[in-house]
């Protein structure tokens, strides 16, 4: 769930420097369902110390299980909403569409991957 947190985090701004607030909004919203989920466990919303070696510092609140199922499908939800805002807004596209274009010989040079699109994925 950290690690999602993060990711959330960091798309969302890097949609907001290509000049898309709302779509950081939308970010943060899925983010702070994750935040609530630890925030039940630990007693914090992003600074938290829950796992230790040999184990868990303290055991899942009852609901947590329902909850993050939950979660999981609002982020779904949220991110087509994502996908929808930006998959074919031109304002969008013409900020990101064949910028930064490599080749495919530098590309593999360098050891760079990359995965296709949300919506190519079924997701």
């Amino acid at each position: 769930m950290n690690r999602l947190t993060d990711h959330l985090t960091c798309v969302g701004a890097a949609v907001m420097e290509l000049g898309a607030f709302s779509g950081f909004l939308y970010f943060v919203k899925a983010r702070e369902l994750y935040y609530d989920l630890m925030e039940s466990v630990t007693g914090a919303r992003v600074t938290y110390s829950w796992t230790r070696v040999g184990g868990m510092r303290w055991d899942i609140p009852e609901g947590f299980e329902a909850q993050s199922y939950a979660a999981i499908k609002e982020t779904r939800r949220i991110l087509k909403e994502i996908d929808g805002l930006f998959t074919k807004n031109r304002l969008f596209l013409d900020r990101v569409v064949d910028v930064g274009v490599i080749s495919r010989e530098d590309a593999i040079s360098y050891g760079i991957t990359a995965l296709p699109p949300l919506h190519r994925r079924g997701l």
